[in-house]
């Protein structure tokens, strides 16, 4: 009004408000609160009220908004492309294909309320066509809104085999069979029993994480060579089928004549010692110890060699060859442990090893000293490291730094040597003169890299996440690759943003103008103050967003914070302005909004005192210049019921502020309230 007074008015369920009569004159319109669903529109509005006429003005608010994104995630083998089905309230309201290489898509400009009911929508995503083979799981990512995964996962396989005999009549022997994936033993044999035949290995992984496919066959317990004894009799093993059409195991007894058994042989080993000229010379140590080997490989099978035994042992009844059906004679050889690179030493002194005899004469180990010119340093090996930069789809990337350090683990231990790769050096370096095994034995030392920084496969560099993959061997060098990853994952801990709303109301709930220009509200984590501050003011519309602040106590973790706010200055929930006291009271949510209400107290009304009668009164009726003739001043609450109503001969030009709450306008002042529908 012309004296800066106010007054509201609240719009029916058409949208429209209708004020009394007013003055003649020019009035501001401004929408204090929008409907449900909708944007407040900050917009002030200019409007003329003439004796003659209605003035009527529509305003519009916009719907709010929301997006929806969707993650792709494939545990399994990659397909070409999905389509993402948008659903609201379960009904579908958009489609949109997701393709490599980001696997990502954001639903933009998504209505946030029911048009009809003003309730708010529910999203749900989903995977139209479901690809054969792939199970379909919807993840709606916890405290982080408006975001899904949809993860396709390989269905899991069965294996069944089927075990045959022939040559057999009457009841079958009791056999076991492990299943093998990859060559290697998955879970435990199982056993066939009275007969049995068949067996199905059920929910078996179908791939690897990366999607390879896993190879199952099975391997009959027992069996050597294609061979088996069970019981008295030997049979044949022979294995057929295949994994998707089923296994078969077939045993075919052989024949009782047949020698089962193959023919045994013993290997004798005779140690001797020279001296650098080849004279005979006592030995420097009391024992020695040679291992059996059989083809060129290991089999476990040590004697030691002792003055007491005169240095000789044998090796007794190992199998001439393995089997009847596969008759190939086994070549037995010997090496002493701790010979290498045909050389040993022994308190201090190194000694050439030679190896002479045959299987049937026996083997002579001889230990020959070394000249002192003989290098008695063990031996050394250079290992090779190169770093390879690789973006998501797997090409070659431009280094994000400039360089990086790769420590050097020996037998899985850190050794503290450390390299550092550049662009310079072609992220390339090698470690140098590294010890091949302990002294002169052959403990043979194990040494990995591994990149500095990198932990549990991955590594930040640049604000990036990278996944750190190793390859190679000490022989061929080793190779370090840094693939970035697909920039969706959340490799941080998630973020969350909090609303603070300010809201000023009488005692009465009604809604007043703010007593001070502005507020400050603190930010509290799990009830403890964050030091981090928003300041609420008019300019704002006393509202404000706390940003990029953690979910939960590091990535992974269900330790989720809880945030509340303060008003600064206030105290056991009351705060003071101009003398006035108000209530503070605090209400909403994390996901929603918080919202700080300032409740002015009600004014306490004073006892009543009686008026003193005056003896006489020769005053007038009228008031003099000392008295009191202030009008009281109008609540702005009951404005509506004290305007002025229009005269004809008057002309005012006057100002008004109508503020709007649940987004009313005028008529008469007439003000119809407009929602845009899309």
């Amino acid at each position: 009004m012309a004296d800066g007074s106010t007054f509201t008015l609240t719009t029916n369920t058409d949208g429209e408000a209708v004020s009394n009569k007013l003055i003649p004159g020019k009035y501001k319109i401004k929408e204090l609160t929008s409907p449900k669903g909708y944007q407040l529109n900050s917009e002030e509005y200019e409007v003329e009220v003439a004796s003659d006429k209605a003035c009527i003005k529509e305003i519009a608010n916009e719907p709010e908004r929301r997006e929806i994104r969707v993650g792709k995630v494939w545990v399994g083998k990659e397909g070409e492309s999905i389509t993402a089905v948008l659903k609201a309230d379960g009904k579908v309201v958009s489609k949109h294909e997701i393709t490599a290489p980001s696997w990502q898509y954001t639903f933009e400009g998504l209505r946030k309320y029911d048009i009809d009911t003003g309730e708010r929508i529910r999203y749900t995503v989903e995977e139209e066509n479901i690809p054969e083979g792939y199970t379909a799981n919807y993840i709606e990512v916890p405290d982080i809104m408006g975001h899904w995964i949809i993860e396709n996962k390989l269905d899991k396989t069965e294996v069944k085999v089927t075990k045959e005999w022939e040559n057999i009549t009457g009841e079958k022997p009791t056999i076991k069979l492990q299943l093998l994936k990859n060559g290697k033993n998955e879970g435990s044999p199982i056993e066939l029993t009275s007969g049995t035949t068949t067996y199905t290995w059920n929910e078996l992984e179908s791939t690897d994480i990366h999607g390879n496919e896993y190879i199952y066959t099975v391997k009959e317990v027992g069996e050597t060579g294609s061979n088996i004894q069970i019981g008295n009799d030997w049979y044949k093993v022979t294995y057929g089928g295949d994994q998707e059409s089923g296994l078969t195991v077939t045993n075919k007894k052989l024949s009782s004549w047949m020698p089962m058994t193959p023919p045994t042989r013993d290997i004798k080993v005779t140690k001797e010692w020279k001296d650098s000229s080849g004279n005979s010379l006592d030995a420097p140590v009391d024992k020695i110890k040679v291992e059996l080997y059989k083809d060129g490989a290991a089999t476990g099978d040590i004697k030691e060699l002792t003055k007491d035994n005169d240095w000789t042992v044998t090796f007794e009844k190992l199998k001439a060859y393995e089997s009847i059906e596969n008759p190939t004679i086994h070549k037995y050889t010997v090496k002493e442990i701790g010979e290498v690179e045909s050389a040993i030493q022994f308190n201090g002194k190194w000694f050439g090893v030679s190896y002479d005899g045959t299987m049937a004469e026996g083997f002579t180990v001889t230990n020959k000293e070394k000249t002192p010119w003989t290098p008695m340093i063990p031996p050394t090996r250079d290992i090779k490291v190169t770093k390879e930069w690789k973006d998501v789809a797997g090409n070659n990337l431009e280094a994000p730094v400039e360089k990086i350090e790769v420590e050097l683990y020996k037998d899985g231990e850190a050794t503290g040597k450390k390299l550092e790769l550049t662009k310079d050096n072609n992220w390339s370096g090698e470690f140098k003169n590294l010890e091949v095994a302990d002294g002169g034995n052959t403990n043979y030392y194990k040494y990995t890299v591994k990149e500095l920084g990198e932990t549990t496969g991955f590594i930040k560099l640049d604000g990036k996440w990278f996944k750190v993959s190793y390859t190679g061997t000490m022989k061929d060098g080793f190779k370090i690759t840094n693939k970035e990853e697909k920039t969706w994952i959340p490799m941080e801990s998630p973020k969350r943003e909090v609303k603070v709303t300010k809201l000023w109301k009488d005692h009465s709930g009604n809604t007043i103008t703010a007593p001070t220009d502005k507020i400050t509200v603190e930010l509290y984590k799990d009830g403890n103050p964050t030091g981090k501050t928003l300041e609420l003011n008019a300019s704002n519309n006393w509202s404000g967003v706390f940003k990029k602040l953690e979910v939960a106590n590091g990535l992974g973790s269900t330790d989720y914070y809880k945030y509340t706010v303060k008003e600064a200055g206030e105290d056991g929930n009351t705060i003071k302005f101009d003398d006035k006291q108000y209530k503070v009271v605090y209400g909403g949510s994390m996901k929603e909004g918080l919202t700080i209400t300032n409740e002015k107290k009600a004014p306490q009304t004073p006892p009543s005192t009686p008026t003193t009668p005056s003896n006489t009164s020769t005053t007038s009726d009228r008031p003099t210049a000392s008295q009191n003739t202030e009008k009281p001043s109008i609540s702005n609450t009951s404005i509506s019921k004290t305007l002025p109503k229009t005269g004809d001969g008057e002309n005012l030009s006057l100002y008004a502020w109508f503020m709007l709450t649940s987004g009313s306008l005028l008529v008469l002042l007439g003000i119809r309230k407009r929602k845009h529908a899309k």
